[in-house]
């Protein structure tokens, strides 16, 4: 996790919640060492001080903008007029529960009430009560990090936020608040990772902080739409496009027995579910798959070394008969490729980039995208080939679907009129991007533009750079949707036999420990993870020699741990040593000792430890692969948001201390 904590208008402190002082940490104005895995203890004693503690909470914010007063009963769901079934307020005006959308603007977030005979509670209240145990001292104990730091960052985050303060910008008085919590894949690598993810996000809505000026901005924003209970949820696309796109976390989709190889219908509230694709392959039976792949597109991306350890991706690839690798080199997945085609870059490459306002934040939305400047030194006619997709629609046409094809298309694209594309005619690549560009930047700017000019800045307005700052239906403070869809994927699993853990189905987040956090023996006494390093791209540039050659003097093959740890142990800088995980995998590197990691921490770095032949420069692989050391199995998956666990536990022993 990373807070950013804005202090005036002009300054900006960031801080950096990370086990290893990585590059971003390093750039950071403070690095606070975490426990793997333990982010959301850290993040709800965050919430428990906001709230309990400095009082540091945007009450109009969370009583109008978001489900805190939406009454709660036992059940943990939400209380219903038993009329119209819409969830029920308590408006302190009228003195009783109403409707959501026929009470006044003076509601509760607190307190006890009573409905048909019923203690019920605004989901603030219960909120609020179930992070009392969240104290500084109990989440310290949890994460390593100091009590009087969880108050003092919790402090800076609220007052930084300034609750109450607006600014004028095109005229409008907006919210302004200074303050952001990002996060990326090292929060959600854990089981339970879902959790987490609703726990950073309950920072930021405690101070209103949602996509509004000085907050936290979405990108590749969708329409939105309110659902019957008046809460925000994106707009549903039409027919097969909603398995392509899920629509979003909510509503949660009707769960049904598995009909994909990713075993997404069982997954109703993620917007993935890849991991599991490897279980669905292995084993069929267990997972009731309807279908084994029988051929294996790739592009753009390393599978055998980024989703699985080698022994469970080299079992996954065998058993697919027919793989296809479109690549730039022979990487660890293309090696397992029964045909393998050329990878155009992007000076080869017609591909226009639909980024219109996907990382642009406050700023104006920008189209663009890559222009062929070069032929590709590939035989006729393919020395003329501008995009991959001139393959794939080959493929379609040849296979007999080419028409499903042109009415995605149409469907994803919105090509009506003169610009559908007909599904009895044959189109070029160009033909179709000629018709995309049409309609996404209009008429005036088609593929004769895009090749001469191919920029498009288009303003946008306070509205859309600021949606959180308009009226516009409540988000989500309390997750009551996860209790249904809980139940629903309990009931289908439990029918078709499937071990199934739905535990995580709960409406307000927890800190739950991974696997780690019970190892098998008291030797394994060290967490390991995995950081990222600046010069590298994941494992698409570790065979780019020039790059490989800076890991080299850089150290791309250490084990680092902390000088305290390696003094214990009796190890030194340089050493050669032997890792040894509590499920007796193992590895062997040259030891780095440090301050900049977690006293209770090792690490590899994650781009390191290729096999390929391209990696490898046919030499001995640099580093430790990272993934080969984990454990793939239901104990490391989570089950809500399909997350597989890449913390660890390990030992390491100096190799020339070992007896054999």
């Amino acid at each position: 996790a990373a807070n950013a904590i804005g202090t005036n208008r002009d300054t900006i402190k960031v801080v950096s919640v990370d086990p290893i002082c990585g590059h971003g940490a390093a750039m950071a104005d403070e690095w606070i060492p975490i426990r793997p895995g333990t982010d959301a203890a850290f993040l709800l004693g965050l919430c428990y001080v906001l709230i309990h503690e400095v009082e540091l909470y945007d009450i109009p914010f969370l009583s109008n903008a978001t489900n805190a007063p939406y009454l709660i009963g036992q059940d943990g769901k939400y209380v219903r007029d038993q009329v119209s079934k819409k969830p029920l307020v308590w408006d302190n005006s009228k003195k009783a529960a109403v409707p959501f959308d026929e009470a006044s603007n003076n509601l509760a977030i607190v307190g006890t009430y009573t409905y048909q005979g019923e203690d019920v509670h605004p989901s603030f209240q219960l909120l609020s009560d179930h992070l009392k145990k969240y104290t500084p001292d109990f989440v310290s104990e949890i994460s390593s990090i100091p009590a009087s730091t969880i108050r003092r960052i919790a402090r800076e985050f609220g007052e930084a936020a300034s609750i109450g303060a607006t600014i004028k910008i095109d005229g409008n008085d907006l919210p302004y608040r200074p303050v952001s919590a990002i996060w990326y894949r090292g929060l959600s690598a854990h089981k339970h990772a879902y959790l987490t993810g609703n726990a950073i996000d309950l920072v930021q809505t405690l101070v209103g902080a949602m996509d509004v000026p000085g907050g936290l901005l979405g990108y590749n924003r969708e329409k939105w739409r309110s659902t019957e209970d008046g809460l925000l949820a994106v707009t549903r696309r039409p027919g097969r496009l909603e398995r392509t796109y899920p629509t979003s976390p909510y509503p949660a989709r009707v769960v049904t027995p598995p009909r994909s190889i990713d075993m997404f219908e069982l997954f109703p509230v993620a917007t993935y579910s890849r991991p599991f694709a490897i279980k669905g392959i292995l084993e069929p039976k267990k997972y009731h798959q309807p279908f084994t792949p029988e051929m294996l597109l790739q592009h753009r991306a390393n599978i055998a070394f980024t989703a699985g350890p080698i022994e469970v991706m080299t079992e996954l690839l065998n058993k697919i008969p027919f793989i296809l690798s479109i690549s730039f080199e022979i990487d660890e997945t293309a090696e397992f490729a029964d045909v393998v085609i050329p990878s155009l870059h992007y000076l080869e490459k017609l591909e226009p980039n639909d980024h219109y306002k996907y990382h642009t934040g406050s700023h104006p939305g920008v189209f663009y995208g890559s222009k062929s400047v070069h032929k590709p030194p590939f035989d006729p006619p393919w020395d003329s080939m501008e995009s991959h997709d001139e393959i794939l629609l080959e493929l379609a046409d040849r296979a007999g679907f080419l028409s499903d094809l042109y009415e995605t298309c149409n469907m994803m694209w919105g090509l009506n009129g003169n610009l559908e594309l007909d599904i009895n005619k044959k189109y070029t690549y160009r033909e179709i991007i000629d018709r995309y560009l049409k309609v996404r930047l209009g008429h005036e700017k088609d593929l004769k533009w895009y090749i001469e000019e191919g920029l498009d800045v288009q303003p946008r307005s306070v509205e859309d750079r600021y949606p959180g700052a308009f009226p516009k239906p409540r988000i989500h403070l309390y997750h009551e949707y996860m209790l249904d869809a809980g139940e629903q994927v309990e009931n289908v699993t439990r029918e078709l036999d499937i071990p199934w853990d739905t535990s995580d189905y709960i409406a307000i987040p927890e800190w739950k420990p991974c696997p780690a956090f019970s190892p098998k023996t008291e030797s394994h006494d060290l967490f390991m993870t995995t950081g990222r390093l600046p010069y590298h791209s994941l494992g698409s540039s570790s065979a780019n020699p020039l790059l490989r050659e800076l890991g080299d003097k850089l150290g791309y093959d250490e084990i680092l741990i902390h000088k305290d740890a390696a003094r214990r142990k009796g190890l030194y800088n340089g050493d050669q040593v032997e890792i040894e995980t509590d499920d007796g995998k193992k590895a062997q590197g040259k030891l780095k000792v440090t301050s900049a990691i977690h006293p209770e921490v090792a690490a590899v770095l994650g781009e390191a430890g290729g096999w390929s032949q391209a990696a490898t420069g046919s030499k001995k692989p640099t580093g430790i692969h990272f993934n080969s050391l984990i454990t793939f199995d239901d104990d490391h998956l989570d089950f809500v948001g399909a997350s597989l666990d890449q913390c660890l536990r390990v030992k390491i022993t100096k190799i020339d201390s070992k007896e054999n």
